[in-house]
Parts: C-alpha cells; structure tokens; sequence
C-alpha cells in the first residue's frame, strides 16, 4: 500500500508521496498516469514526489497528469511548502526546494491558514530555452495562424514554457480548442502551456490556462506569473499584480531590482490515505 496526501493550490491539486515509500525501479511516469486518473485512481493535475537531499530542505520531482515531467509548479511548490511545514511543526518560516529548474525559496506563515511567497526567479524570452521551431530570435506579439484564425502570440520560459494570448473577453472564444491547435502547432518541439488573459486594470488580470501534460487546469502558478511578466514588459500593468483565475487568485510581485518573480497563495490539505499500486 502506497500513503499519499491529497493536497491543492487554488483548486490546481496534486497527490503527494514520499520517494522512500516507492518500490525499487517502479515506472513514475505510469505511476503518475494511474494515480491522477480521476475515474480510476485518486485524481489530480500532477503528481509530486518528495524526498531528503543535501543541497536544499527537500528535493521535488513533478510529473503531470499524463506521466509527462514539469521542471517547475508555482502551485505544486507551495503544497510541498505546507506538506514540510505539516509534518515538522514549523508553522512559519523558510522552506528551500530542489526542482528541475533550479532551487526555490519560499517563506510562509500558517495562522487560521496556510499562506506561502514561492521565489519563482527570472523569466527570460530568449529562445535558447524554449525549443521551438523558428528563425525568430524571440515570440513577442508573433502572428500565429491557427485554423480558428490567427492570434498574436508571446512566448516566455519560467522553468517551463509558458504562451500568452491577451483577448478583452475570456467567454468569447473557444479556449480549449485554441489551446490544443496551439499546443500541437509545428512551432513548438514538445508542446506549450496556454494563458488567455484579459487585463482588468494596472494592477488585476484575469487568466484561463491550458497545461501542457494535463489540460485545463483550475489555476497555474508559473502561468499566472508568466502573464504577470509579460503584461509588465508590454506596459499593460505595474510589478504588483492580483491574477483572478478559475480556482481563486494569485499574488504576482515583480522585484524589478533583482529581477525576480515572487508568486503569493494558499495551499490546503484534502485529505490523507493510501492506495494500492
């Protein structure tokens, strides 16, 4: 029997398991296809499996829910942030986090509940990191032609790539539908996360998003930080961004000295239990 704890991020939710409750040579990939099946295992985006290392508090591995692997989850994070802080006892403070996209900070406080700031880092448009398929040396405001038509498109890597649509109305199209055109489009060598955004005002937008690996998703750390970015370089916001999506809403403050992004939410426990694999 495998122990695991249900856990979620403004409804973005994960199964939790320890690397030392796992059998010898098992195939994570399929273990995380089974698990987040929500009509045959326990359900979720993604599933997030934790252990001891020596260059940070834990280490985090992230598979989404179609077995693939995440370099980085801003929502993913901060439940691991509530997981340590649940089993250890420290109920505020600093937790470091080894993720494939580098080592993440984050500092929390755990009142009537659970509030935590992930140090998400620095996001770059550069084309180095993103693999696509393009003479073009970044995708900012790129035309690109879709059978629904054609949308202006921005790329933007944050551990994981992230690509912006600004429309004024997030009912008015068929977003799943783009969004799978987008994520299969001969552009991208192994396929995007997806943000339609509607900016409210300087400081509040307004975002669904598509994952890559999972599909529509109720919220998405590293895509709301990723709109937050872009819409402060194209001017459309200030550095101190509320980000309204489907699950609740995320805080996104852009630290223009050191060049950081610094990602605000809750995280919550759903349950606990365990299951045979």
């Amino acid at each position: 029997m495998l122990k695991f704890t249900k856990m979620h991020g403004i409804g973005n939710d994960f199964i939790v398991i320890e690397k030392e409750e796992l059998k010898d040579g098992i195939d994570k990939n399929l273990l995380a296809r089974n698990l987040c099946n929500r009509h045959t295992g326990i359900g979720g985006d993604g599933l997030l499996i934790v252990s001891k290392t020596k260059d940070a508090d834990v280490e985090l591995e992230i598979y989404n829910s179609d077995g693939s692997v995440a370099g980085m989850c801003g929502n993913g994070v901060r439940c691991i942030a509530k997981y340590y802080a649940d089993n250890t006892g420290k109920k505020n403070g600093k937790i470091t986090i080894h993720t494939l996209s580098g080592i993440k900070e984050v500092s929390y406080t755990y009142d009537n509940e659970f509030i935590a700031t992930v140090d998400i880092g620095s996001a770059t448009f550069d084309k180095g990191h993103m693999a696509l398929y393009t003479d073009e040396s970044v995708i900012y405001n790129y035309p690109l032609s879709l059978p629904q038509g054609t949308f202006n498109i921005t790329c933007v890597y944050l551990g994981n790539l992230h690509t912006i649509i600004y429309v004024d109305n997030l009912m008015l199209y068929p977003f799943e539908e783009i969004a799978l055109a987008i994520q299969k489009n001969p552009l991208f060598f192994n396929s995007t996360n997806v943000e339609f955004v509607n900016v409210i005002n300087k400081n509040t937008i307004e975002m669904l998003v598509y994952e890559r690996g999972c599909g529509e998703t109720l919220g998405c750390g590293t895509g709301a930080s990723a709109a937050a970015y872009v819409s402060f370089k194209m001017g459309k916001v200030s550095n101190d961004v509320d980000v309204r999506l489907k699950g609740g809403e995320l805080h996104v403050y852009l630290d223009t000295k050191i060049k950081h992004i610094f990602l605000t939410g809750t995280a919550e426990t759903v349950y606990s239990g365990q299951i045979e694999v």
